[in-house]
């Protein structure tokens, strides 16, 4: 959700006719007096863009030619040519700061759009300077609880939780939840977002208790606005079992992905093209299974069908790509890997070998699949600190970074050997034992040559960590 919550769309940024774009930070400025503030604005605004206005720009601003800047910056932004995009900001910058001034709800806008274009492209200390002076600027216009705040105050928590600071980004985020209450009732959808990215703070600070709470908040607010068997559900659905999946949810989430497939199914036929990911994810969800309860050893494969399935509509379908094509079949393969069953893997291995060495376009597929290993199952996230630190108590003046230095191979049968480890400060046995754990549990799809398995060496992997300095000194005390 961050990730893909974290990622905000830069359609988001031209969203608004109104709206403009600033390239600068304003800082402390907007802490002097109010003619301290406006001249500093002024003058550190127009000294980044004096290079690049024309100079009958300058002297005869209009709103057309900010109109036709705004069009063009729109054009690049959609064309992801940032460099370009990145100058007609500026010339805009100029245009916009002697139209509406300095003091303007037109100006904090433009604040607003560049934090969230400084976001997209992680400028994320820049971006929360942007979004701070925003919502100074609307607060002395409108006032604290003015709905506008909004787009900003999410902006803010959203650099706030990409710099690390992420006790004051979910104070920031739910300051936004609640002005959208005030305006638009507890049950509006502007706070959607919004409570995704407290999910994702709230996640990161270990807080399970109210993640869980938070992602049944947005689900009901969810099935409010949709028919149980819309197809507007799609996404939201598919988004709500990625956090399942993430907090360990696994039977739900299968749930989920049961919801998902019969919507699609309603909705179209049962051999779209649109089964074949929930297929993929929903047979890669009895990867977490409780195998104490489970008769079959192999309970895994109960799995499997869901990826012969999924093979089967991308067999039968007339525009589905390569990529596509490939995923469904190395979906089975790496089952079977996981599940020890390597003859059955190789013989979908060398298939898929023969089928990506056909021409030049493919060759760089197979490249991309087969040359190197891939871990099967994505890694349960390591703990951020040692001992008692946590991000509740963090002083950078009292804290250092350590590190987890691992080297290890990958057999043929695609599992972990000759795990060497190492850990700096070497005192943090506890934590090199937990890192040196995950790694040795890993399953990966080998590397393959010449449409075989095939071992890799001196593989590596470090993760860092934050401790306190006074836990070390304890240590070696001891």
């Amino acid at each position: 959700m961050f990730s893909k919550i974290l990622k905000i769309k830069l359609n988001n940024i031209i969203s608004s006719t109104c709206s403009l774009i600033i390239l600068f930070s304003m800082g402390e400025a907007l802490h002097a007096n109010e003619n301290a503030i406006t001249q500093e604005r002024k003058n550190t605004t127009l000294g980044k863009v004096d290079s690049i206005l024309p100079i009958n720009d300058l002297n005869k601003p209009s709103e057309k030619q900010l109109t036709e800047e705004i069009n063009r910056y729109r054009r690049l932004v959609q064309s992801e040519t940032y460099d370009e995009a990145d100058n007609s900001a500026k010339r805009a910058i100029g245009l916009a700061i002697q139209i509406f001034g300095t003091e303007s709800k037109e100006f904090a806008r433009a604040l607003i759009n560049l934090g969230i274009l400084q976001n997209a492209t992680r400028q994320y200390d820049a971006a929360a300077q942007n979004f701070n002076s925003a919502i100074e600027i609307i607060e002395s216009v409108d006032d604290r609880l003015n709905l506008s705040l909004v787009e900003p105050l999410k902006g803010l928590g959203i650099s706030q939780l990409e710099i690390g600071d992420l006790i004051q980004a979910k104070k920031t985020l739910n300051k936004a939840v609640h002005i959208t209450h005030v305006n638009e009732g507890p049950h509006n959808l502007i706070q959607m977002e919004i409570l995704e990215s407290i999910v994702e703070a709230d996640f990161r600070m270990e807080n399970m208790k109210d993640v869980k709470n938070t992602l049944e908040r947005i689900n009901i607010l969810n099935l409010k606005k949709f028919e149980g068997n819309s197809i507007a559900l799609l996404p939201i659905l598919t988004k709500h079992a990625d956090w399942q999946n993430r907090l360990g949810y696994f039977r739900d989430e299968r749930e989920t992905y049961k919801n998902i497939i019969r919507i699609i199914e309603s909705n179209y036929d049962k051999n779209s093209k649109l089964l074949i990911d929930p297929l993929i994810k929903m047979g890669k969800s009895f990867y977490f299974i409780d195998r104490t309860i489970i008769e079959n050893e192999r309970g895994m494969l109960t799995g499997e069908m869901y990826f012969k399935r999924a093979i089967r509509i991308a067999e039968k379908a007339d525009d589905i790509s390569d990529r596509g094509y490939i995923n469904t079949k190395l979906a089975l393969a790496d089952c079977y890997i996981y599940e020890g069953l390597v003859g059955r893997a190789r013989a979908i291995y060398a298939n898929i070998w023969r089928y990506l060495s056909t021409n030049d376009e493919r060759l760089l597929l197979r490249n991309e699949y087969l040359s190197e290993p891939v871990q099967i199952i994505k890694a349960r996230p390591l703990p951020r600190y040692a001992i008692n630190l946590s991000e509740k108590n963090i002083k950078p003046d009292e804290t250092a970074t350590g590190t987890i230095n691992v080297s290890y191979n990958v057999s043929a049968r695609g599992r972990v050997q000759n795990v060497k480890t190492e850990a700096s400060p070497k005192e943090f046995f506890e934590m090199k034992q937990i890192v040196q754990r995950e790694i040795r549990n890993r399953v990966y799809r080998p590397k393959i040559i010449n449409g075989k398995p095939v071992a890799t060496n001196a593989l590596t992997f470090e993760h860092a960590f934050l401790y306190n300095l006074t836990d070390l000194e304890d240590i070696r005390e001891n």
